[in-house]
This record gives C-alpha cells, structure tokens and sequence, in this order.
C-alpha cells in the first residue's frame, strides 16, 4: 500500500470516529478509546483535523465508510453538533494531553494572505486559499497544510522539532526558512535558509528522512520517494507571493494562467490551447485582476472578453482594425 493510500485508511477512520462523536450512542469507554488513537500518531491528529474541514465543506458523507454510513444521521442535524463537539473534543483533547498543549487553526480565502505568530515564536505567512491547523505542546510543534501553501520563519528549537504534515509526508526542521505547498496530489518544499528533511512517521513513531534540502532548493515528495535530488532554484523569486507579485521568466503563458487563477476569484481561460505556448517574463502585482489582465495583453498581443456577470474572462489574439472591417 503506498503512502497516499495508507493517509486515506487514517482518513476513514478519522471519519467514522467523527461519525461515532456525532451519535447518541457515543459514550465513555470510546471517548477514551479516540483519545488513545488521536494520541497514537500525529498522523491521526492530522486526519481527524482532516475530516473536520471535509465536514465543514460538506464532503464527509461521501467519504464516510460503509460502517460509518449505518449511522445515519441526518446531515443538518449533524452539522449542528459537530459545531459544539469538534470544541468540546479538542479542548477534552488539550487537557487530555496536559496543560501545555495548544491548539490554533488559521485559513485564508481566495486572494487573501495573512501572516501569524504562534507562541513559541515562529512566523507563518499563509499564501491564497489556504488552511492549517497547528498543535504545540511540551514535546513538539506540528502544523497541519489542508490545504494551500505557507511560508514558515521557524524559531529554533533544539528540544523540539518542527513538523508540517501533508497528506504525502511530513518536512521535519529545527530552525529555518522555507515553503510548502500542498498540490492536488502532492506536496512542493521549497528552502530559503537552512536545511529540511523530507520523510514519513512510522507506525512505530520513528522519523524516516527520504531527503535533505538546503538554501535555493525545491523538491517534491514524489521525486523525493522516488531518490531525485533536490532542484538549485531561485527560492526568493519562486516565493515572491509574500510581497503580493509574482516573478516569471519566460514561463508558458498556460503555467502562468494556472497560477493566476489561484489568486483571483474570477476564472481566466485561454481561448485557443496554442495561445497558451506563449512565454510570459513580468513582474505581475496581486493586487487587481483587470490590471493584470491588461499587462498580459499588453505585452503578449491579446484581448480580454469577459462573461456576462464577470465571473469569467477568456483570453483571445487581438483582432487589428483592418481585420475587423
């Protein structure tokens, strides 16, 4: 079983654990039974912070087990009481854990950014779109990528490592500079300073490094799993997002597009897939999308056709006046 599906088998049961929390049925004897499993691996705490963003998306039914399914509870009345369980959990969870356990989640929508600071002194700036939930305690500090990417400033530690869980594996420092971001399938590391180690947590709690990253270099899980070596990158430009721009130099405009539609909530679309080949070399500021949209054409000989309602706008060459008449 590779590792994405043994993620989703945590998933499952996070899932119906979330199910049995919502029953009548839920007693004493499984509330301890959860707490030992969500202590059991940070990689459970994951899963279970997992399924609690499924719900609030509306996603767990789908994904709920056949066992699970037997609930059948009614999706609005559940929705309702995991508002007040999944506090009641996690705070039951912190005193479970002791005193010196703490517990945050923060998100960003569309467009938005955001820049935190957690107790023990590290700086998060969470890109567009993104959510992540963070645990410190006495023995760790793990955060959580749900979704999205973040750029962490991590004070150092010696006593305490540094993890960020995504759904394919877990970045483990001490101190340092650097990036993650959770794609679709995979997860991308980016260092600015410092040195971090990809790997996976064992069902016996060890840390297993894959490979190691230091300053301007990018790698991926996959390739990492696979033994690639890390990628010499430009890291300040690759991440040039936490000063709202990002820097191309001479990408496809089909990559750039992708890009851009992670930051603004109207979709762009190309018109002809040959457009796309274009490369693209600018300075592109985050701020306003019809400003971006003119600098693309401007510089790449293109119109802008938006939809009705402007919730769309599609990309097509420039039609000369001569042509035209």
């Amino acid at each position: 079983m590779n590792r994405k599906k043994i993620f989703n088998t945590i998933e499952d049961k996070a899932i119906c654990w979330l199910a049995k929390i919502n029953s009548s049925t839920f007693n004493e004897q499984q509330q301890r039974e959860f707490f030992i499993w969500l202590e059991a691996s940070p990689l459970h705490q994951a899963a279970y912070i997992k399924a609690e963003d499924l719900w609030q998306r509306g996603e767990v039914l789908a994904r709920l087990p056949t066992a699970g399914k037997a609930f059948q509870f009614n999706v609005w009345q559940g929705w309702s009481l995991a508002v007040a369980s999944f506090a009641a959990i996690f705070l039951l969870f912190s005193l479970y854990m002791g005193k010196g356990t703490t517990h945050y989640e923060f998100q960003t929508a569309i467009g938005e950014q955001k820049d935190v600071q957690l107790a023990d002194g590290t700086h998060l700036a969470l890109n567009t779109n993104t959510k992540v939930a963070v645990k410190l305690d006495s023995r760790s500090r793990v955060v959580t990528l749900l979704r999205g990417e973040v750029f962490f400033d991590v004070a150092r530690d010696p006593s305490k490592p540094f993890d960020v869980i995504t759904e394919v594996g877990v970045v483990r420092v001490l101190g340092t500079h650097f990036a993650v971001r959770q794609t679709i399938a995979d997860a991308i590391v980016t260092v600015v300073e410092g040195k971090v180690s990809l790997g996976q947590i064992s069902s016996l709690q060890e840390y297993k490094p894959v490979a190691v990253l230091t300053a301007n270099e990018q790698l991926n899980f996959q390739a990492a799993n696979s033994g690639a070596a890390p990628e010499k990158i430009n890291a300040t430009s690759l991440l040039s997002w936490r000063n709202k721009q990002l820097v191309y130099k001479g990408q496809q405009l089909s990559e750039v597009i992708v890009d851009l539609n992670r930051y603004f909530p109207i979709a762009i679309t190309l018109s002809d897939v040959a457009i796309g080949q274009r490369e693209v070399t600018a300075v592109i500021k985050l701020t306003d999308i019809k400003t971006t949209i003119q600098a693309l054409c401007s510089s790449l000989g293109l119109q802008a056709e938006f939809n009705a309602d402007a919730t769309k706008v599609t990309l097509t060459p420039r039609t000369s006046a001569i042509e035209q008449n």
